[in-house]
Parts: structure tokens; C-alpha cells; sequence
């Protein structure tokens, strides 16, 4: 007959055999590759996929929008409301029409009031207009989108143009 302490001794190298085999590991991600960097240099600065993807710009990721910031609010003046994206969609045919990149400049005026409210740089501000498909009363409606934009300040005062449907 065998004494306690055997049985102790078993018992304690199962139940460690048994939770070693249960352990979490990680051996790195599938397809990584290592030392390749797809969104910073080695300097620190950014590669031209990381200023996509770090970008302030979240319009074109529904994702993010939808989950992780408020709502883009896009301002009807006809009917004096606000109008949400629909979920899942994003603002499309993305153009840029007055100011930075664009065939004619804003008006100093606008740009002065731009600076003073969002900052940024007076020159690198853009008036850019897209389509965008809105929530109209749980309804999917298209219209033309008009917003203001700076590379370090951000994107502001989305505004309906026209209705297209």
C-alpha cells in the first residue's frame, strides 16, 4: 500500500501537467513579418499607409464611427435639423473645390473665422464636398455634403448642399 505523500506527489504533478498543457501563448501574429514596419519609419515619422490610418480623417471609417466616436452631424439648412450617416456607410466622391488643392481660393473672410474658431494654418484649409447616404427619419437619403478641413485641426461645419433623392 502505497503512503499519503505518493499520492500527494501524484496529484500534484497531474493537476501541473494538466494546466501546462493549458497555458496561453503567443508566437507572434500570422503573415507578420519581424522588423517591418507598415506605419512608422525608423526615425519616428510616419509612412504614407500610417498617415492614412492615423489620420484625424473618420470619414471614410464607418467603423470608427459607428463605435468609437459621436455621430458625424451633418446640418440641413433648408430644414434647420441635423442628419446622421446612415450605419455603415461613409461620405463618398470625396473632392476638394476651394482652398488647398483646389481650383479657387476661400474667401479671407471665411478663412479668418476658420483659424479663429478650429486653427490650423490659413493656407492649408480645404472646401471639400461628397455624397453621403443620411438617416432621413430612419429613411436612407443621398445628398451632396459640403465641410470645411485642415490637415492638423480637423474637419468641420458638414453641411447639406442639395438633396439628390
Amino acid at each position: 500500500m502505497r503512503n499519503l505523500d505518493y499520492y500527494i506527489d501524484v496529484g500534484y504533478k497531474w493537476i501541473n501537467s494538466y494546466f501546462a498543457s493549458k497555458s496561453l501563448s503567443h508566437h507572434g501574429i500570422k503573415g507578420q513579418k519581424w522588423g517591418v514596419r507598415r506605419f512608422q519609419n525608423k526615425d519616428g515619422s510616419l509612412t504614407e499607409e500610417g498617415k492614412k490610418r492615423y489620420s484625424k480623417d473618420k470619414t471614410n471609417q464607418s467603423i470608427d464611427l459607428q463605435f468609437f466616436s459621436e455621430p458625424l452631424s451633418i446640418y440641413d439648412p433648408e430644414s434647420n435639423k441635423d442628419y446622421n450617416l446612415m450605419d455603415g456607410t461613409y461620405i463618398r466622391d470625396k473632392q476638394v473645390f476651394a482652398g488647398k488643392g483646389g481650383q479657387k481660393p476661400i474667401k479671407a473672410m471665411t478663412k479668418e473665422e476658420l483659424v479663429n474658431t478650429y486653427g490650423g494654418e490659413p493656407e492649408n484649409w480645404q472646401h471639400s464636398k461628397g455624397n453621403a447616404t443620411l438617416n432621413y427619419y430612419n429613411e436612407a437619403r443621398d445628398a451632396e455634403v459640403h465641410w470645411f478641413e485642415e490637415e492638423n485641426a480637423g474637419k468641420f461645419e458638414y453641411v447639406v448642399k442639395k438633396w439628390l433623392n
